[in-house]
C-alpha cells in the first residue's frame, strides 16, 4: 500500500484517568503487556486538557473537519469526578470551531455512576456506554474490585439508572467467556433489553493465546455459531454491532468495527499525561507499541498522524499488508486480516488474526445462513454439521392441527402448556410471598387452592403476564412496556385474582383486567364502553357462527384462547377491520369491531377470532417444539409486501389453511348475498396465497422435518380438495 495522504482523525479517545476501581483480569490497559500505565499521571492535569482542547481545535480547523467524536476514557473515567469531565467538555466544545458537530461519550464501568452524574451528563449532551460482561456468574468471572470482591450489584444499579435516561444512553459492552453458554448471555441481556449491545472476543494474539483455547480448540468457534444462530432465531431485535456487522457484509457492506481489519486509522489515543498513542489496544503486544512518542505539548495532531508507526499500522489495513494465507483467504473481503493487535506474534503482525480459524467458521456460516435466494454471495455456499434436530416430545403435527373430539397429540402439548405455566406462575407467587407484597390473607388463600384452580388461574392470559414481570424482577431486572415504561412488580394483582377468579370464564368477552394490554402501553386502545354494549351481540354471534362451523374448534378456542379483548382500529389509516394476538398474552385475542363508524359482520368478527385463535395453538406448540431450524434468510410472503421470518410465514399458512376452509363453509351457509359474494372472492384469493405460501415454504431449508410434514399434507389436500368457489 502506499501512502499517498495523511489519515483523517475524526475520533479521540482521551484517557483522562490511568486509574481503575476495578481489576478486570482481560484488561487490555492494566493486564496485559505493555505495564506503561504504572509512571502515567492517575488523572488528567487542567493543563493537560487544556493543551488536548487546543490540539483539536487546531487539527479541526486545519482539516475543516464538520464533525468529530471525543470519547472520555481510562482507566475508568468517573475517577476524574462528572463535573471535572463536564468542564473539560465544555472546555473542547469552546475552542472547536462553531461549524464542527463535536459529539461526546463516556465508557464507564458504572460502579461510581449516580443520578447526579447523569442529569448533568444528559444536559451536557454526553452519551454513556457501559460495561457489563452478562449475568452475575459472567460478570464476577472476571470483573472484580482490586480485593476480589463481586462488581455486578454496582453495576446494575448503574445500568438501571441508565435506563432512565435514554436519551444518553448509547448501550453495554461485553467481553465473552465461552464458559457461560451464549443462551444465558441471550437470555439474559434480552431481560434487560439494552439500547445497542457490544459483544467483544478477549484480546488475544500469538504471545498471549485465547483463554481456555489451548484445550478446546473449537471453543470460541462454537460459541460464535451457536449465539449467531440463537441470536437470529430468537433476539434479532437485540442490536448487536458484530452479528450485525456480519450481516451487512454478506450484501457487500463495508464492516464497521475493530474486528475487521480493513479500512484506515480515523482514531487517536491520548494519554493522561498528554502523549500520543496509536489504537489503544495495541497494549496488549509489547511495551511501548502504542506510543507516538510525542505530546500535546510538543506535537500538532496533523504532524503527529504523519509518523513511521501510523504509517506502518496504515499498511496493515490494506490487502498487500496482510500475510499470504489472509490475502488467499475466501473471506478476505469481509474478515480483512481481522484485528491488528491480534496478529502479533511475538516480533511483527504479518500473520492471520489469532482468532482467524473463529472467523472463517462464523463468516462463511453467517454468509450460508443469511443471503436472501437471488441475491450474490460473497461465497460458495458453506458445508455445516447440522446439529441434531430431533424434538425431545414426539407427535404428529398433522394430528394435532387437526380440531376433534379425541386428540391425543394435542393433548401431550396441552399438558405441557399447562405444565409451564403452573410452573411459571408457582414462581411469582414465591417471589411475591417472600417479599411480602401483598396481605397474609391474599397468600393464605393462594396456599388452599386446589391444583385444579391453580391450573385454571395459571392459564388465564393476564395472568401469563403477571408471572412474566414479577419474574424478571425477581432476577433484578425490569420489564417494559411497548413504550418502553416500566411495568412495576405488583402484588396486589394477586388480590385481583382473589376477588375475580369467578369471572375467569370462557369465553370471557371484554372483562376489567388492566394486565390484558399492560404490556403494550399506548400501543392497544380498548373500544369504548357505550360500544362494547352495542356490539356485544356480534361477538356472540359471531361465536355461535363458529360452533356451527367446527364445534371442535368452538371448544379449541374455550380451552386455549378464552378471552376476547375489542379494540380500537386508532391509527385512522385502515379502512377494515384489525385483529392481533401475542405471545405475551397466550389466549387473548384482539380484535377490532368499529371501523370509520362501521360495524363488522359477525362472520368477519368469526374470521378474526379464529385467525387470532390459529397462531395461539401455534404459539402454545412452539413452546414445546422447535419448528424452524433459522429464520433467515427471510422470505417473501404472498399476505406481507416485505420479506417475513420463515416462522412468520409458516404462521400464516397455518392460519389461512383454517380459514380457507371457513370462507368455504361461509360461502354454502351465509343467506346474506354480499357475505357469499366476499366469501367466493375469499376462497380463490385464499387458495392462491396458501399455495404460493406452501411452495416458498416447500422450498426451504429451514423448515425443520416435523414442520415440514404439515406443509406437504397442507399441499396434498390442498390440491385433491380444492373447493369451487
Amino acid at each position: 500500500m502506499q501512502i499517498v495522504s495523511d489519515p483523517r482523525i475524526s475520533s479521540f479517545l482521551i484517557k483522562v484517568t490511568a486509574r481503575c476501581n476495578l481489576n478486570c483480569d482481560y484488561c487490555y490497559v492494566f493486564n496485559h503487556a505493555d505495564q506503561s500505565w504504572k509512571s502515567l499521571p492517575s488523572a488528567m492535569s487542567t493543563d493537560t486538557q487544556e493543551a488536548v482542547a487546543t490540539r483539536i481545535a487546531e487539527y479541526v480547523q486545519e482539516k475543516k473537519l464538520d464533525f468529530v467524536l471525543v470519547i472520555f476514557h481510562g482507566g475508568e473515567p468517573l475517577l476524574l469526578n462528572s463535573i471535572r469531565l463536564v468542564n473539560f467538555k465544555r472546555l473542547i466544545k469552546d475552542k472547536v470551531p462553531q461549524s464542527t458537530k463535536v459529539d461526546f461519550s463516556i465508557q464507564t464501568n458504572g460502579v461510581l455512576l449516580k443520578e447526579d452524574d447523569l442529569d448533568l451528563f444528559q444536559k451536557e449532551g454526553i452519551t454513556i456506554s457501559l460495561s457489563l460482561d452478562g449475568p452475575k456468574e459472567a460478570n464476577d468471572l472476571h470483573r472484580l474490585t482490586p480485593k476480589g470482591n463481586s462488581s455486578f450489584d454496582k453495576v446494575l444499579e448503574a445500568y438501571h439508572l441508565l435506563q432512565k435516561y435514554p436519551k444518553i444512553f448509547t448501550g453495554v459492552i461485553a467481553v465473552i467467556d465461552p464458559v457461560v453458554s451464549p443462551r444465558t448471555l441471550l437470555e439474559f441481556f434480552n431481560e434487560l433489553n439494552p439500547p445497542a449491545l457490544d459483544l467483544l472476543l478477549p484480546d488475544a494474539n500469538y504471545v498471549k493465546t485465547p483463554p481456555k483455547r489451548n484445550e478446546n480448540p473449537n471453543l470460541y468457534t462454537k460459541w460464535l455459531i451457536d449465539a449467531f444462530d440463537i441470536w437470529v432465531e430468537n433476539y434479532s431485535h437485540i442490536k448487536i454491532r458484530f452479528f450485525d456487522n456480519l450481516i451487512l457484509s454478506s450484501y457487500g457492506y463495508k464492516p464497521r468495527t475493530d474486528s475487521f481489519g480493513f479500512g484506515d486509522i480515523s482514531l487517536l489515543s491520548i494519554e493522561s499525561d498528554g502523549s500520543y498513542h496509536d489504537l489503544d489496544v495495541l497494549k496488549i503486544t509489547q511495551e511501548g507499541q502504542s506510543n507516538l512518542n510525542k505530546n500535546v505539548f510538543n506535537s500538532s495532531i496533523a504532524e503527529v498522524v504523519q509518523c513511521e508507526k501510523i504509517n506502518a499500522h496504515r499498511k496493515l489495513l490494506d490487502i498487500e499488508g496482510l500475510c499470504q494465507k489472509c490475502q488467499v483467504c475466501p473471506v478476505v473481503s469481509v474478515c480483512g486480516g481481522g484485528s491488528v493487535p491480534h496478529r502479533f506474534d511475538g516480533t511483527q503482525f504479518k500473520n492471520p488474526t489469532i482468532y482467524c480459524n473463529e472467523m472463517l467458521s462464523l463468516i462463511t456460516h453467517v454468509q450460508h445462513k443469511v443471503v436472501l435466494p437471488g441475491s450474490t454471495s460473497l461465497l460458495k455456499p458453506a458445508t455445516t454439521v447440522m446439529k441434531d434436530q430431533s424434538p425431545k416430545i414426539q407427535i404428529d403435527i398433522i394430528k394435532f392441527s387437526e380440531a376433534k373430539k379425541f386428540n391425543p397429540d394435542f393433548d401431550i402439548i396441552y399438558k405441557e402448556w399447562c405444565e409451564h405455566n403452573i410452573r411459571e406462575f408457582k414462581k411469582a407467587f414465591e417471589f411475591i410471598k417472600a417479599d411480602s407484597f401483598c396481605s397474609k390473607e391474599t397468600i393464605n388463600f393462594f396456599e388452599r387452592l386446589e391444583e385444579t384452580q391453580l391450573k385454571q388461574i395459571s392459564l388465564y392470559p393476564s395472568t401469563h403476564v403477571w408471572a412474566k414481570v414479577i419474574n424478571t424482577r425477581s432476577k433484578g431486572l425490569q420489564f417494559k412496556d411497548l413504550d418502553g415504561n416500566i411495568i412495576s412488580a405488583d402484588g396486589s394483582y394477586l388480590e385481583f385474582i382473589k376477588d375475580h377468579m369467578d369471572t375467569f370464564k370462557s369465553p370471557n368477552i371484554n372483562p376489567n383486567d388492566l394486565w390484558l394490554t399492560k404490556s403494550f402501553g399506548s400501543k392497544v386502545v380498548l373500544e369504548d364502553p357505550s360500544t362494547l354494549k352495542k356490539t356485544q351481540h356480534i361477538v356472540q354471534a359471531a361465536l355461535k357462527i363458529i360452533r356451527e362451523y367446527k364445534l371442535e374448534i368452538y371448544n379449541e378456542i374455550l380451552l386455549i384462547s378464552p378471552v376476547i379483548v375489542l379494540i380500537k382500529n386508532h391509527d385512522g389509516k385502515e379502512n377494515n377491520f384489525i385483529s392481533f394476538s401475542d405471545n405475551m398474552v397466550p389466549g387473548a385475542l384482539f380484535v377490532s369491531i368499529l371501523s370509520k363508524g362501521k360495524e363488522a359482520s359477525p362472520y368477519t368478527i368469526a374470521e378474526s377470532i379464529l385467525h387470532e385463535h390459529r397462531h395461539q395453538k401455534l404459539y402454545m406448540l412452539e413452546n414445546s417444539l422447535k419448528l424452524v431450524s433459522s429464520n433467515l434468510p427471510y422470505v417473501s410472503s404472498p399476505w406481507k409486501e416485505d420479506p417475513r421470518p420463515v416462522s412468520a410465514l409458516f404462521h400464516a399458512v397455518y392460519v389461512f389453511h383454517e380459514l380457507y376452509y371457513y370462507w368455504a363453509y361461509v360461502n354454502k351457509s351465509a343467506t346474506d348475498t354480499e357475505e357469499k359474494d366476499r366469501a367466493k372472492t375469499e376462497v380463490i384469493s385464499t387458495y392462491e396465497k396458501l399455495m404460493n405460501g406452501i411452495e416458498t415454504l416447500c422450498n426451504n431449508q429451514n423448515l425443520l422435518p416435523i414442520s415440514k410434514g404439515l406443509i406437504d399434507s397442507y399441499q396434498k389436500t390442498l390440491n385433491l380438495q380444492r373447493v369451487s368457489a
